[in-house]
């Protein structure tokens, strides 16, 4: 079966276990494009409700095609990524769902079932569309039939499913429309103590850290980036597996601000 073809049947399935999803798949058909193909088939991912029920079949085709644009993108090592002046600390910019390592970190919604917004460039987003809806399976399973809400600093690991990492820690950051408290920067540096805490529970020896507590609050970049630093350093002295993290973002200005802030520390 060509790409194409492989699109258009996981997509088929997704419209056949909700109908209601037809209006985003217009126009895909055999003389669409890859690209344009891709785009509506994670946005269909994006939309689709893990309440309804997928033929079982389609998990391998989502692995097939996720497997390609995972190669498409090209994985990079943990390991090859240069440190910085800390010993197993590096930084990383990009696209972090390419970062290959034990674990990676993913700023959750409260529902914990990911980002249904269609091709949101949100951590959560990025992060289930790479996993796939086996990922989001999982979580609704675990998570919400269990009757478990996302509350802020709550963190939950699940399987990596489609990523290049075997876990994701999904961390729930405090919301806020306003200047953060003091309580609520708290709670934040907590959620990074908790997700170093679930790294250590599953025994990951690296792990990807996007800069979570940067989206739909109001916290400072300098704010999150200092919290962020402060516990990847105290999590790989204190941890005793020689943990390898790699802080990541993919906007320029936050990196070039990591990059300062680790070289005056």
């Amino acid at each position: 079966m060509n790409l194409v073809d492989c699109y258009l049947d996981a997509i088929r399935m997704i419209l056949e276990a909700d109908p209601d999803l037809n209006f985003y798949a217009k126009g895909a058909n055999k003389s669409s494009s890859l690209l344009f193909l891709e785009k509506v088939y994670r946005g269909l991912r994006n939309l689709f409700s893990p309440n309804r029920k997928i033929d079982d079949t389609y998990f391998l085709l989502e692995k097939e095609i996720l497997n390609y644009e995972k190669t498409k993108k090209g994985v990079v090592k943990i390991e090859s990524l240069p440190q910085t002046r800390i010993p197993r600390l590096a930084l990383f910019f990009g696209d972090f769902t390419r970062v290959e390592a034990d674990a990676i970190v993913n700023e959750a919604s409260e529902d914990l079932t990911g980002c249904y917004v269609p091709g949101h460039n949100c951590i959560d987003n990025q992060i289930h569309s790479g996993a796939g809806l086996a990922c989001r399976f999982a979580c609704y399973h675990e998570f919400t039939l269990k009757n478990i809400k996302g509350y802020p600093s709550f963190v939950g690991v699940s399987k990596g499913y489609n990523l290049a990492n075997r876990f994701i820690i999904h961390a729930v950051t405090p919301k806020s429309g306003r200047r953060p408290t003091d309580h609520e920067i708290t709670l934040l540096m907590k959620t990074y103590k908790r997700v170093f805490l679930a790294a250590r529970k599953i025994k990951a020896r690296s792990l990807v850290l996007p800069l979570i507590g940067l989206e739909e609050n109001f916290f400072s970049p300098k704010e999150v980036i200092s919290i962020a630093i402060d516990s990847a350093i105290d999590a790989i002295y204190q941890m005793d597996n020689n943990l390898i993290v790699a802080i990541a973002t993919d906007n320029q200005e936050i990196y070039e601000k990591c990059y300062k802030m680790l070289e005056d520390d």
